[in-house]
């Protein structure tokens, strides 16, 4: 992410990128008829999946606090090396697999092993709630600190 450090809470994030998940293009005024539509689908497929870090304290934390906010949905937790995880991801989706709803990870595998096959939806239309679509309440703006240079904000 262009060396800056961006902190987010874990359920705020799962949350914003679980829209992603319904594929949905969004109304400005209609975010909350969009957001109880994207929570209605992810709480009837029930389950979110991320590849992200290794290991329990992660994994728990990351559960844990969605969990409590939306106890229908189990949260299934990919861990491990960037290298690893990229590996099976890129053979899954070469066999039509596509398991994954959110990738947390660093930049280098996510740019050189998944945007050359558009293996990312862009991240900026996913968007629902006001307080994260508001540019102000990201460190120097939502458009700062990418290391997608083609601006595509995966």
């Amino acid at each position: 992410m262009g060396g800056r450090v961006f902190m987010v809470g874990l359920a705020s994030l799962v949350l914003v990128l679980l829209s992603a998940i319904v594929g949905f293009t969004q109304e400005p005024q209609s975010w909350q008829k969009e957001w109880e539509k994207v929570v209605a689908a992810a709480e009837k497929e029930g389950q979110v999946n991320i590849a992200g870090p290794p290991g329990d304290a992660f994994r728990d934390a990351l559960a844990t606090a969605f969990n409590k906010a939306y106890p229908k949905m189990k949260v299934e937790l990919l861990g491990g090396s960037g290298h690893d995880k990229v590996a099976r991801i890129l053979r899954e989706r070469q066999a039509g697999i596509y398991n994954w709803d959110i990738y947390i990870s660093g930049p280098t595998s996510a740019l050189s092993a998944f945007k050359p096959v558009a293996g990312f939806d862009p991240f900026k239309p996913t968007l629902i709630l006001p307080e994260v679509r508001n540019d102000g309440h990201w460190i120097g703006g939502h458009d700062a600190g990418w290391a997608d240079v083609a601006s595509q904000r995966t």
